[in-house]
């Protein structure tokens, strides 16, 4: 006759039995019947033993007061990305997202949600509209300089990768120190902001800087197409219709042009979506005690951005567009971004050059703007 309960010191005894036989935390077939038959009980008091202790098993929960005690003793700096503010604090990333989640810390980030007016909405439609080939119904390839890189590719006429980065450029001027000082001697070379950034300033640093380098950076066997250099809609920015940037842009048989993005969308923007981001998470690791020394490392990101980051932005750039035209214009609180898993996709090497937009849903946005009475329809095949 079996007991019907076994004392602790005898689970005890059992627990080991069972570990001295398992391999690799397996029991072997017959381990129940045959340490049952030892202790005098049931198979299923041992099996029943045997399941209690393996969930009793493996790491211990961390303490969630340590993990924010960690995070307190980071530098602000070493905060603003998820991955640095880990490492730092000698933590994995999943403990900090983890800690998020539970709300045992708060995530502060800026959120740009501007309100959509009927009119906003149907003008982001056509801006989505216009970069989707009407032919293939795919996204055409886009250009976003500082202030906005193309989708990195090969250069056959120099025999070199672009890596899709055109150039960035700071607003600042050069002057003389008209005193000495502890930091500098009278006379030394000084850097400091532009007083004020308005639209002359603004169309010469097109004219001087962003233009031609353009052509200098530009690959050759797309030199034929129609370049759109896009631009938010600030009030120092350059109206398209501008007699000198138009005069610059077809000079060398050149057909460049500037292009302003749809209203209150700052999703339309590369470098709002993740080229600033991807800088800054490069740009906070170097030291910087003066405005020479910011510039210095912020062109020092620039250059360290990957060509494979530049074409993943752009990629969500057009994921962003596609979200907007199943949403009719609605901004970014309506849409949950996909996750496209495009590391993944690289590595497999099936990272497609551009997305898709569906026949249905091209139709779908042509037929919004034609209920509207937007003559942009008949530019799309309504």
């Amino acid at each position: 006759m079996t007991k019907p309960n076994l004392s602790d010191i005898e689970r005890k005894a059992a627990i080991d039995e069972l570990l001295w036989i398992s391999i690799n935390g397996t029991l072997p077939r017959g381990t129940y019947a045959k340490v049952a038959t030892g202790m005098g009980c049931d198979p299923t008091t041992i099996s029943a033993i045997w399941n209690r202790i393996k969930k009793n098993s493996g790491r211990k929960r961390k303490n969630r007061d340590e993990v924010r005690e960690k995070l307190a003793s980071v530098p602000i700096e070493d905060r603003s990305v998820e991955r640095r503010a880990a490492a730092s604090a000698g933590l994995s990333r999943y403990m900090v997202r983890q800690a998020v989640k539970e709300v045992v810390l708060a995530r502060r980030m800026p959120f740009v949600k501007p309100a959509l007016t009927p009119n906003s909405k149907l003008r982001r439609v056509e801006h989505a509209l216009s970069f989707v080939d009407d032919r293939t119904l795919q996204f055409e390839p886009m250009c976003n300089m500082k202030a906005k890189s193309f989708l990195p590719g090969y250069d056959s006429h120099r025999k070199q990768e672009w890596d899709g980065k055109v150039g960035i450029w700071s607003f600042t001027e050069t002057y003389e120190a008209k005193r000495r000082s502890k930091n500098r001697d009278k006379g030394a070379l000084c850097t400091r902001n532009i007083d004020s950034v308005d639209r002359d300033v603004y169309r010469d640093y097109l004219l001087e800087k962003a233009i031609p380098v353009i052509k200098a950076k530009w690959r050759r066997k797309d030199r034929h197409q129609v370049i759109f250099v896009q631009q938010d809609n600030a009030k120092p920015h350059v109206p398209p219709s501008d007699p000198a940037i138009l005069t610059a842009g077809i000079e060398g048989g050149w057909n460049i042009r500037l292009l302003c993005q749809a209203p209150n969308s700052p999703e339309f923007n590369a470098l709002d979506l993740g080229v600033f981001n991807s800088m800054q998470c490069i740009q906070h690791h170097i030291p910087r005690k003066d405005i020479k020394a910011l510039i210095d490392s912020v062109e020092s990101a620039f250059q360290q951005l990957k060509p494979h980051t530049v074409n993943d932005i752009f990629l969500t750039l057009q994921a962003c567009m596609l979200c907007i035209l199943q949403n009719e214009g609605g901004g970014g609180g309506l849409y949950k971004l996909p996750h496209l898993g495009k590391a993944k996709l690289r590595t497999k090497k099936r990272l497609p050059v551009s997305l898709n937009c569906s026949r249905e849903l091209y139709e779908a946005a042509i037929a919004l703007l034609a209920s509207a009475n937007r003559c942009s329809a008949l530019l799309y095949g309504a």
